[in-house]
This record gives structure tokens, sequence and C-alpha cells, in this order.
């Protein structure tokens, strides 16, 4: 079983990870799984891949604008990472980083958004461009003032 990353399409799926610089289309065939704002695909049986992307885009238009869209997304998201790592300090970058997968993954519950985190402290410190051990000062600093709360795999935040 692979996992490799994934962007849907609609009815087709962006897929890249077959070939270093290609990108590959796969008909829904496939069971998904969310995983730290990407999608991920794991296969167990053999699926229709089509290799020749100007062919596809030239048959459906909607493709191309939806390819424009998805690839627009993930500039703008490159683009605040940058200007995040460059100008905000790690306590800014991690309470960002809380807030981002509250929004995409949360669960609003009794003044506090729920997120269940598959992220260890070491996952989130390479996500925050931090050390281990910085994640878990200012997490625990953060719990000590009451702005969040953190239960096995989970973390709340207050609103």
């Amino acid at each position: 079983m692979s996992d490799k990353e994934l962007f849907d399409l609609g009815e087709t799926y962006l897929f890249k990870g077959l070939d270093p610089g290609r990108i590959d289309f796969i008909k829904k065939k496939a069971v998904l799984k969310k995983l730290n704002r990407k999608e991920y695909i794991s296969y167990s049986e053999d699926m229709d891949v089509i290799f020749i992307l100007s062919e596809i885009l030239g048959k459906d238009p909607l493709i191309a604008r939806r390819l424009i869209v998805i690839l627009g997304r993930i500039l703008k998201q490159t683009n605040e990472v940058i200007k995040n790592l460059a100008f905000e300090e790690v306590g800014v970058r991690l309470a960002r980083f809380i807030l981002d997968q509250g929004e995409e993954y949360g669960i609003e519950k009794e003044n506090q958004t729920v997120i269940k985190m598959e992220l260890t402290h070491e996952d989130i410190a390479a996500l925050t461009a931090t050390s281990r051990q910085t994640v878990t000062s200012i997490l625990g600093r953060m719990e000590k003032d009451r702005i969040i709360s953190t239960q096995k795999k989970k973390t709340h935040h207050n609103q």
C-alpha cells in the first residue's frame, strides 16, 4: 500500500508522485484519508492512469481551470508559509498553526474548537520551522495560560 500526494479535481484527481516532475491524473477508484492539509491516496487495486496532460487539458477545459485554481492555492499557501517563517516569531507561528488547524479540522464545542491531532510535537516543529523542545515549551505555556488545553491527541483552543 503506497501513499501519494493527491488533489481532488472532481471526477478525476491530480496525482503527484509517480515520477518526479510529472503530473498524472487518476480516475476515482481510491480511498482517501486526510493528513495535515494534504490529501493522500491509498490504493489496493489497479487504476487507470492518464499520462498525457496536454490531451486531457485539451479535451476538458474544466480540468485546466481547476488545475489553475489548485496551483494558485498552493502558491498562495507557499507564499504565506515563507512570509511567516521570515517575519514571525516562533510563538506566533505556532499559534497561527493551531488556529489554521482549528479552521480546517476543528469541531466547535462549548466555546472551544476541538482539534484531533495526529501530529507529534516533532511533526509540529518541522511544520513551524522550530525545535521539538520549543514546541513543547510554548504549548506548555499556552496551556498554563489557559489559551489551549490538551487531552490524548486533541488540542482545544479557547475562543
